[in-house]
């Protein structure tokens, strides 16, 4: 070959060379990666984990502002011990896929190319793992191995302004452990799973003011609910506006479950709220707490994700109080869609709870149901609406005191079910007791009896309206203090004359015989 042509040679390689992408001076590591060996990754600088990577216990890797770690197939980082991200707002650090070119160019030389969900698996803290600070760091295109972009099995880890974005799984998963980290200002972004997933509802306090979209589920998942502790929540733990249960929320004897105004609480079905201690609700008119079906979407949007929908009555249980329940106040609280395995929207087998403000409609059963207890509740302002049973069930008559200016409409029944009409103590009705004010009544569904040396009475405006068979019987003393114009009534459950249609079946009038009537016994005085 003469000189000429090898000198062309030389040139035209040169040129296609220069013409080949090049790629980016890169560090690989593999095994245990710690500052001192294989660490700090510094600013600048891009690692690729051509291995599994790991920090062991009592060992430190920081991982600076803007750095960039990229996964090989089949690698992870498992932290037993701490790690450090110091990103900023300017500079993250990022941990991402290997085909990822949008940071750090074209690592693995095959000209351009993005990341897939999947293609490493993610970020594993143990419960080991302590003083684990990441601010600003970003998780790209993990879920290999069923991994989330974040596993969180520690209580010693804070992720602060973090992005987890285009997994294959979910953005963060605690796994239904015991951990509790501190997640706030974080976002989880077109994870093909759920944003957050698996978190105890003692764990929902550390997460704050975080954002989600695009992921297979766009919320915080609670996958057990007991409260084990002392509890508050409010609104900036909800994720995109809502929690959502897959769990039965328990509040044993003792513990305090305390919620803020605008919490909201999304139910799945087979699910309740059972308390035996302290519930503390503190809504307000603008912002009240809500609990209600996983399919409602006319509250924190379409959190399931299937579209415009709203919730079915039956969707879920309700709430109940039990007898031990305590110094319960529960204020502007809205229970929806409940009704499920025959709950009440408020089931109250305890006369330490005021429900004061609330609402309760489209259950499946009852608004409200006392269970024929002696409970005597403070139940006031609140209404129930479109419930499928009774407004307010299953009351002895001795408790209605307690319900003071309540509003109901569209039940089965828009009154107050008296089911004992026993008197043993001094008892005094007003109009404001009865539902819907003096337009409401008093339905009875068993015999008044006032016992010897108690007295019943009744204010001007009073309905009580009677069932079949029952009547009242005074061995005490009953006073009725009514006026020409405002009398006490004592009438059919057919009577629509005066209350309305209290029992719900168009037009009617009673008829002779329907009830019995008043009888004074012998010891009946005053």
């Amino acid at each position: 070959m003469t000189t000429a042509r090898i000198g062309l040679a030389v040139s035209v390689l040169l040129v296609l060379f220069s013409l080949a992408p090049i790629a980016p001076a890169q560090i690989h590591l593999s095994g245990n990666v710690f500052d001192g060996a294989g660490g700090p990754l510094v600013t600048g600088k891009v690692y690729v984990a051509t291995g599994a990577l790991g920090v062991p216990a009592t060992k430190t890797l920081t991982v600076q502002d803007g750095a960039i770690l990229k996964f090989q197939p089949g690698t992870y980082l498992d932290v037993s011990g701490t790690l450090l991200v110091t990103g900023t707002a300017q500079s993250q650090a990022y941990f991402t896929a290997y085909r990822d070119d949008s940071v750090g160019g074209d690592t693995n030389g095959d000209g351009p190319s993005v990341g897939a969900p999947g293609d490493w698996y993610g970020i594993r803290f143990y419960p080991a793992a302590t003083g684990c600070v990441l601010l600003y760091a970003e998780v790209r295109y993990g879920g290999e191995g069923g991994f989330a972009g974040f596993m969180v099995f520690s209580s010693g880890v804070t992720l602060d302004h973090c992005t987890v974005r285009s997994g294959s799984v979910d953005g963060i998963n605690l796994a239904d452990s015991a951990a509790k980290p501190v997640v706030k200002n974080c976002a989880l972004l077109g994870n093909k799973g759920l944003a957050i997933a698996n978190v105890r509802l003692d764990a929902v306090p550390g997460f704050t003011d975080n954002s989600a979209s695009q992921n297979g589920g766009n919320y915080l998942d609670v996958s057990s609910a007991s409260v084990t502790a002392h509890l508050s929540l409010v609104a900036a733990n909800c994720l995109n506006g809502a929690l959502v249960l897959r769990s039965a929320i328990a509040v044993p004897t003792s513990l305090t479950l305390t919620l803020g105004a605008g919490v909201v609480m999304k139910m799945t079905s087979g699910h309740y709220v059972d308390v035996s201690g302290t519930l503390q609700v503190s809504g307000e008119a603008a912002t009240p707490i809500v609990f209600t079906s996983f399919a409602d979407d006319s509250v924190a949007g379409d959190t399931n994700g299937d579209g415009p929908s709203v919730g079915r009555p039956g969707d879920w249980y309700g709430i109940r109080f039990n007898p031990t329940a305590t110094a319960c106040d529960v204020r502007h609280a809205e229970v929806r869609f409940g009704g499920e395995g025959g709950f009440a929207g408020f089931i109250v087998l305890s006369s330490g709870v005021i429900l004061d403000r609330c609402a309760v409609w489209s259950g499946k059963v009852h608004g409200l149901d006392l269970g024929n207890t002696a409970v005597r509740p403070i139940v006031t302002g609140c209404s129930f609406v479109q419930n499928v049973g009774i407004a307010m069930a299953n009351v002895r008559l001795e408790s209605v005191p307690g319900f003071t200016n309540n509003s109901a409409s569209h039940n089965g029944g828009d009154y107050i079910e008296v089911v004992n009409g026993g008197v043993s103590t001094n008892t005094s009705l007003l109009a404001e007791n009865c539902p819907n004010g003096v337009n409401g009544a008093l339905v009875v569904r068993a015999p008044i009896a006032v016992a010897r040396g108690a007295t019943l009475r009744l204010g001007a405006r009073v309905v009580v309206k009677m069932t079949s068979g029952h009547y009242v019987d005074v061995a005490g003393t009953l006073e009725l203090l009514g006026a020409a114009a405002v009398p006490v009534v004592f009438t059919s459950f057919r009577d629509d004359s005066i209350a309305g249609d209290t029992n719900g079946d168009g037009p009617s009038t009673g008829s002779p015989s329907d009830w019995y009537g008043i009888r004074f016994l012998t010891t009946a005085t005053g």
